[in-house]
């Protein structure tokens, strides 16, 4: 089961949105059960703004010389990353990972999910999950290209790729099986709700509770 993300660990986007990014390496269905777990869609992208929002949402967790020790709580494993390597996996969890080797392909890329992905049975049509309209892009280089076998879920190029064209991949987005485990994790996002908002809501919610009770006797 997923666990629950603290609601402090949701970032602000001004006043449209807030987003959490959740290092758990995990597939897109995983990703998205995670977010829904906490009341929110793995993220949709609608401008610029947003665009760079989600990628200083990543950025929290440096890429330096110094080791960054990510959280899997549902997993209960520890993984421990590098500028530009493999996972480095603590005897306890490396079983696990390698047990699920075969089943699992994983990305060679420093990518992390999005909420989008193509429409079924459409070559060049895309969708966002949270149903929000797909009214901008930010594709990589030679993306989205034509689809392969399960090639239908976005990601989000969140690291430097040393050798390639960084400008054209650094913050941009692409294709890639469903089915790849991303060890970057993902983005959740969600509607950003106003204290007095969010008082006035539990306010309604408890006078439908009375109501039902009363109906009850």
């Amino acid at each position: 089961m997923a666990s629950r993300i603290a609601e402090d660990q949701f970032r602000r986007e001004g006043a449209s949105f807030i987003s959490s990014y959740v290092n758990s390496p995990s597939i897109w269905a995983e990703a998205k059960a995670g977010c829904r777990a906490n009341g929110a869609e793995l993220a949709s992208i609608h401008s610029d703004r947003e665009n760079e929002c989600i990628y200083k949402s990543i950025a929290d967790c440096p890429a330096s010389k110094a080791k960054c020790a990510l959280c899997s709580p549902q997993r209960g494993e520890r993984v421990l990353f590098g500028v530009d390597e493999s996972p480095k996996l603590e005897k306890t969890s490396w079983f696990y990972l390698v047990k699920n080797e075969d089943k699992r392909p994983q990305s060679k890329y420093h990518t992390i999910w999005l909420g989008g992905r193509r429409r079924k049975g459409m070559q060049s049509s895309f969708e966002w999950i949270d149903s929000t309209p797909f009214n901008y892009t930010n594709w990589a280089k030679d993306e989205p290209g034509k689809r392969t076998k399960d090639q239908d879920c976005m990601s989000f190029y969140n690291r430097r790729i040393n050798g390639w064209d960084e400008s054209s991949y650094l913050k941009h987005w692409n294709v890639i099986s469903c089915h790849q485990m991303l060890w970057y994790g993902y983005v959740c996002k969600k509607p950003f709700v106003t204290p007095a908002k969010a008082k006035a809501r539990r306010k309604i919610l408890r006078r439908r509770r009375r109501r039902n009770r009363k109906g009850k006797h």
